[in-house]
């Protein structure tokens, strides 16, 4: 069974499913009834100049970012894009049309409210739109001797993934990414290498990235630099439940602020556990329990997350208790 989709100048585009295709035969007497299109127009310039913006992108697709991914794999996205004058006319549209969203580069996403759903063969004039500039992220992409790395990606995106901005580091490895909203972003630089060897473990494909949590007020320009990371030093342990015995669990060094990078290990049987190339610094450590291998009676082990600073000495040990035990009372 398939879905038959069918385009065609001034009408709308249909989706006809549940096709059956037979092996070895062809599939006759196949009808598809296309309305009249409907189409939105409209105009858009930008609030802090009023003049026209070009190049935005006029679309069905969903602000959220599951929906636009969603929507885009499905091929049900219709999109124009405005000319120099910041006009625009999005055809091909269906009844059930009531959102659109407007998105460029240099200025914040736009949602469309179309109030009442658009009818077939309606053209309906939106009339003028202004898209705000927003804040901005800026800075520069370093190589390991300081030098601006060029054509570096980079994506800047919000916890949540609703807003998601990708975009490269130019000739001296500047960058900027504007439009954006208050609120926490990360910014990530996407030259990591990752290991998919069969013996790869978490820390394998993450201890490399680079990446820098920022907050950001309304119109706000903010500078975020990321370099490449020298040779850092060696963070060791080891991890005990408090009943005593041995526990598998997973380390991780989140850092408080700059582009460090995450950093991940496990223990090993006897609850050891050494990471590699941690830059100085301040970080959020934490274990996480993966099994229940404790003392006979113990109550199930809880993680913990603590404080970290870790200074410029080679090697530095950092022992982690996780709660949890047993309680031996008489009545």
């Amino acid at each position: 069974m398939y879905d038959l989709k069918a385009t065609a100048d001034g009408f709308t585009v249909t989706t006809l499913e549940d096709v059956e295709v037979l092996a070895g035969e062809p599939t006759r007497g196949v009808v598809v009834m296309m309305p009249a299109e409907a189409r939105v127009m409209g105009r858009i310039v930008s609030s802090k100049t009023g003049m026209p913006v070009s190049g935005a992108t006029v679309s069905t697709v969903g602000s959220g970012m599951m929906a636009a991914m969603s929507e885009t794999m499905t091929g049900g996205v219709l999109e124009a894009r405005t000319d120099d004058q910041g006009a625009f006319i999005l055809g091909g549209l269906g009844e059930k049309t009531t959102t659109l969203t407007v998105k460029h580069p240099e200025h914040q996403d736009l949602g469309i409210d179309l109030e009442e759903p658009l009818r077939f063969g309606e053209q309906r004039d939106v009339g003028l739109l202004r898209l705000s500039t927003g804040a901005a992220i800026w800075g520069h992409v370093y190589d390991e001797v300081g030098r601006g790395t060029a054509r570096v990606p980079i994506l800047v995106s919000d916890p949540t993934g609703k807003t998601m901005r990708n975009t490269q580091t130019d000739a001296d490895g500047a960058y900027r990414v504007a439009g954006l909203t208050p609120g926490t972003y990360n910014v990530m630089r996407m030259d990591f290498q990752m290991s998919f060897g069969s013996d790869a473990t978490l820390a394998d494909f993450t201890n490399d990235i680079r990446y820098e949590t920022v907050q950001i007020a309304a119109d706000e320009e903010k500078e975020v630099d990321l370099g490449s990371l020298p040779d850092g030093v060696v963070v060791h342990g080891v991890v005990r439940p408090a009943a005593g015995g041995e526990i598998l669990a997973m380390v991780t060094m989140v850092p408080v602020r700059g582009s460090a990078g995450m950093k991940f290990a496990y223990t090993d049987e006897d609850g050891a556990f050494e990471i590699e190339n941690v830059v100085p610094g301040d970080y959020t450590l934490s274990a996480i329990p993966m099994d229940e291998g404790m003392a006979a009676g113990a109550q199930p082990t809880s993680s913990v997350v603590q404080p970290l600073h870790v200074t410029s000495a080679p090697r530095q040990r950092h022992d982690i208790e996780l709660p949890g035990g047993t309680l031996n009372l008489i009545v």
